[in-house]
Parts: structure tokens; sequence; C-alpha cells
């Protein structure tokens, strides 16, 4: 592996280790409201999180006589999935073209309360409206770099005790997901599922056959949670396998797995898998 691949790599590994486990910390970006997004322009929320706590949230929508309005409050998060906030609207700053002047604040608008159920999805209660649903906006088909893709992957702890990696072979189109696992003692295991799409990852389960039982002992089904590929061809995500023993105990391991993208070319190429995909916002020639 090279030392870049090496270094994307164990950055990744570090994000995940220190990621709390069953925290709905949201991702960065434009977010919009369920039933308003029809291709016209409309309203939408800007969330920004640096890594922490703390959070930006930018609401873009319009007044009663149509002119443009923005709104801004910020915070932190509480229980790390519940954002409240003041929204305010401002007035004074620069212009386009125009000198630097401060803007100050015109009014407070009014309280605007957000709960994350995970990175990508939420439901915001806005001033003087219900309860809504929203989610992350995706423009771009993330999905290009898993499906038929290769990767060099391995446990956290197995990175940590520089076991051999084994590689992974993945399915991902059509609401189906299919992966197949070749482990550095030489067997393989194929699984199965559904495939859901939340932001930039996806979310798997379903049922799990090795070819020789002794693979993976006693296991029969997979949980894949927050699978995904960066800007750097690394592949981050949770992995839990299920079963039960032969005396009928319910058996379950989950760990972070951490790989780069394999090719026929070079044995680790992360450009491999740096294909943007389909945009949803461009229209198809």
């Amino acid at each position: 592996m090279n030392r870049f691949a090496r270094s994307a790599v164990f950055s990744a590994l570090v994000s995940c280790l220190a990621a709390p486990a069953m925290a709905a910390l949201p991702d960065s970006g434009m977010w919009t409201i369920d039933g308003e997004l029809n291709g016209k322009p409309g309203r939408g929320i800007q969330i920004d999180r640096q890594s922490g706590l703390n959070v930006i949230v930018t609401y873009y929508g319009y007044r009663t006589d149509g002119s443009a309005l923005f709104l801004q409050a910020a915070g932190q998060l509480k229980d790390e999935k519940i954002f409240e906030g003041e929204l305010a609207e401002y007035q004074g700053g620069r212009v386009l073209g125009g000198p630097a002047q401060n803007g100050e604040v015109a009014q407070v608008v009014g309280p605007v309360r957000i709960v994350f159920d995970t990175e990508t999805s939420a439901s915001i209660t806005l001033p003087g409206e219900a309860t809504q649903l929203m989610k992350r906006f995706r423009f771009e088909d993330h999905l290009s770099r898993l499906h038929t893709k290769s990767f060099s992957y391995s446990t956290a702890e197995e990175m940590v005790r520089k076991v051999t990696p084994g590689t992974i072979h993945i399915y991902a189109k059509d609401g189906i997901f299919r992966m197949e696992e070749e482990l550095v003692n030489g067997g393989s295991c194929f699984y199965e599922g559904g495939l859901e799409v939340s932001g930039q990852s996806v979310n798997s389960a379903g049922s799990v056959t090795c070819k020789d039982p002794s693979t993976r002992p006693n296991v029969h089904s997979y949980k894949v949670e927050n699978l995904q590929v960066d800007e750097y061809g690394v592949l981050t995500g949770r992995f839990n396998w299920s079963g039960w023993d032969t005396a009928g105990n319910t058996l379950s391991n989950t760990r972070t797995v951490v790989g780069i993208c394999s090719s026929n070319l070079e044995p680790l190429d992360a450009k491999a898998c740096l294909e943007n995909g389909h945009s949803f916002y461009t229209k198809p020639n």
C-alpha cells in the first residue's frame, strides 16, 4: 500500500473508532423538506457541522411578497441528535460589488427544532409550521463508487494487528446489495440483501452463505451500516454478523471495516472508485 493510501486509511480508521456508536450526528450540507423537492426553485436547509456538536443551521426561503429570505441559527446538539435554536434575520451587510460593511440582526423570527433520526434523516419544526420530515439532499449518485468495485479491506482490529487484508466485491444497484468476500484463509462468503441509500452511504441487511461453514462459524445473517467510499477512495462502514451456535444461543459481532479500492491495473488504486456517477442535478444528454 503506498504512503498516501496508507495515510488515508489510517485517518479513516481513527475517525471510525472515535465516532459515537449510537449518535445520529448530522451530515453537513443541503437538506430538503419531504414533499417539496420537485426540481423547481424552492426552499431548503443548510446544515454545517464540523466534526463536533456545534451546528449552524441556515434557512433559505421566501417572504410573503416573493422576495428571497435567509435565516440563521447556531447552537450545540443535545443528546447528540437534537438541535434547538432561534432563527434570526439579518440586514445591512455587504452587497455585491459594494464596500465592506457589517450586517446586524433585523429580527428574531422564532425557534427551530430539529431531531435527527440518522445522519441523513430528521424532523424539523419551523416557526409557525407543523413538524415535517426532511432529508439530506442528494444530487450525486455515489453508488458508482461501490457498484461492481473491489476493495482490499480489514476490520479495525485486524488492521491494528497488521493482519493481511481480505477482498470484497460489491454489487449495489436497483435496491439490491450483493457482496462476495474472499478471506486470507482461502474461504469465501456471499452476502445478499436489500439496499438503502442514505446520503453518501448505504445500508443493507440480509443473509450470509459461506462455501465452508468454518470460514465464518455460526454466521447466518449480516447488517451493513454507513458503508461509503470517500474522495480518497477509502471504504468505511460498520458490519454486524449474527447467527446462533449449536446450542441455539444467539451470536452477534459488530466491527468497523476499513479498506481501499482495488483495480486490475493496480492492487490498491484509489482512483478506481472516484467516479462521480450520474448527477441528479444535471439533465442527461
